[in-house]
């Protein structure tokens, strides 16, 4: 990702351009354009490294002067037979035009696959876990008693409206075409052989060869806008994305508060001021790009992409890091404050003023905290509701209230709707199954079908069995690790950690 906008990716996607369009005039009928500048363009799309050192030289050189320098590398290495068929008829700023549209869709698909990953851990954590109780903190909201399964598939289902954004950018993206000013059409019409209309006609077939879905109207808008805009719509999908990770990993450490220990939390702490950060710096960039309206947008856009990316992965290492024999249900701990709110509501019901029936159990809470912390009585909270007459309409309800709190049987059922197989995610990941499968590569198998591997660490019995995903868990920085340790992945990979860092090699 860090890649994706540098020099060497402007200038091969300059060289797609020039592609597209020798393939798009030789469509039209324009006889310079062979067939055999055709495939050695196809076969020099990439720019070597001496003529991006070469080119490097030239730090200070104008936009026009580097698009002139690239126009000869690329006639230099396809030989004689491109000479004077590279940019033919077209102004020379159709590639910068055109080429920030097709970095950011290459940008994008890089960065697309990566959700479908982290919502496969999300998906397989949420249905190992769909009956285990315990209590959340929604944002806006009471503190509620679910199940973490329940949750993680809230998590899962805002990553796809996310990826669903980010899919709509991708598709709607549109090139600018080969208009220009008014004298550069009718000079390029009269080498196409028709009028004005066989440009429009060759910024059809140029989309088409492109895989794009059309052309932006430049005689209506200006194209310089379009970049502008192109760029604003994609950061403010991104900055949505990292605002979503960051409310999910606020929840996530609400629940863990109790049931993680110090580096785990530590984790979460970091991710969510990484995320935070990320936000207030995207505003700060946005600001300036929309006030000055310099072209800084490619330079905006990279540093977003590459953010935002560590984010996600970040992310997706707590996700495999959770440990399942770690984590204890706080609900039976919170489980009296959500009852007292029932409680609350159903006095309400019967005829009490609200208030009379809160300074009651405002009461009850002070002496019961009191016992408990003066004389270690066990906390009897509910058990002094029971004896006070002023709460007997409800008292054959309270051990109801329990029960129907502690019931997990609809959280389950979610669950499965969303996350099981045949649920509404299968969809997605059948879209993306090439990238699920390199998470299943390196995430832990399901008990039962776990298959170890002999460890060759020193110091250690031979006879022990660790886990590929054990010796993955390890490159998380501060999770010890064996002094020297080699693990082989099942498919032959050889994996080291070195030190108590875990840097695999």
């Amino acid at each position: 990702m860090a890649h994706a906008f540098d020099c060497q990716a402007r200038f091969s996607a300059w060289r797609k351009l020039w592609l597209y369009l020798a393939q798009s005039q030789k469509q039209m009928g324009v006889a310079l354009i062979t067939d055999k500048a055709i495939e050695q363009m196809k076969n020099n799309l990439f720019i070597t490294d001496s003529d991006l050192r070469e080119a490097s030289k030239r730090g200070n050189a104008s936009t026009r002067e580097m698009i002139m320098l690239q126009t000869f590398y690329f006639s230099r290495a396809g030989g004689p037979y491109t000479a004077g068929q590279i940019n033919y008829a077209v102004p020379f700023d159709f590639v910068s035009r055109n080429c920030h549209a097709i970095l950011v869709r290459e940008a994008l698909d890089i960065f697309i696959p990566r959700l479908p990953q982290v919502m496969h851990s999300l998906r397989k954590f949420a249905v190992s876990h769909k009956s285990r109780p315990g209590i959340f903190h929604p944002c806006r909201q009471y503190t509620q008693i679910s199940t973490f399964g329940r949750r993680a598939a809230d998590w899962v289902l805002d990553l796809g409206r996310d990826l669903m954004m980010l899919e709509r950018i991708r598709d709607d993206i549109l090139l600018c075409g080969t208009q220009g000013t008014m004298v550069e059409m009718v000079d390029l019409a009269q080498v196409l052989g028709g009028d004005v209309r066989s440009c429009e006609k060759l910024d059809v077939l140029l989309c088409k060869n492109a895989g794009f879905k059309g052309c932006y109207d430049a005689k209506r808008i200006s194209t310089g806008r379009y970049e502008r805009d192109l760029t604003l719509e994609t950061g403010g999908a991104l900055a949505q994305l990292a605002f979503g990770i960051s409310r999910t990993l606020t929840e996530m450490a609400f629940f863990k508060t109790k049931q993680m220990d110090s580096r785990s939390k530590l984790t979460i702490a970091e991710l969510i001021g990484r995320a935070n950060d990320l936000a207030l710096r995207i505003a700060a960039d946005w600001t300036h790009y929309v006030s000055s309206g310099l072209a800084v947008g490619p330079v905006v856009i990279q540093a977003m992409f590459v953010n935002v990316d560590n984010l996600i992965s970040g992310f997706d290492h707590l996700i495999v890091e959770i440990d399942p024999s770690s984590i204890k249900p706080l609900a039976i701990e919170e489980l009296p404050a959500i009852v007292t709110r029932k409680i609350t509501q159903r006095m309400v019901e019967v005829g009490h003023p609200k208030e009379v029936v809160i300074r009651h159990l405002d009461q009850f809470s002070y002496q019961t905290l009191r016992e408990h912390n003066n004389f270690a009585i066990p906390l009897s909270f509910f058990n002094k509701i029971r004896q006070t007459l002023f709460f007997e309409p409800i008292w054959g309800e309270i051990d109801e209230m329990y029960r129907s709190e502690l019931d997990t049987s609809g959280c389950e059922k979610t669950v499965d709707a969303v996350c099981a197989p045949g649920g509404s995610l299968d969809q997605v990941f059948e879209k993306y199954e090439a990238s699920v499968e390199k998470v299943k590569s390196y995430q832990a198998p399901d008990k039962g079908k776990e298959k170890p591997v002999e460890s060759s660490s020193t110091g250690s019995d031979a006879d022990d069995k660790v886990s590929v995903a054990t010796a993955i868990r390890w490159t998380v920085p501060g999770v010890d690790a064996p002094a020297t340790s080699d693990y082989q992945s099942d498919s032959g990979e050889t994996m080291r950690c070195v030190g108590n860092n875990g840097v695999r090699q």
